[in-house]
């Protein structure tokens, strides 16, 4: 899927920032 561990470390960040965010949300 992704071929360059900066991607994959951007793309893992977003989502985590953005899952923290909807549980932030969520509460």
């Amino acid at each position: 899927m992704f071929c360059n561990d900066r991607n994959a470390q951007m793309y893992l960040s977003f989502h985590r920032l953005y899952t923290y965010r909807a549980l932030l949300r969520g509460s």
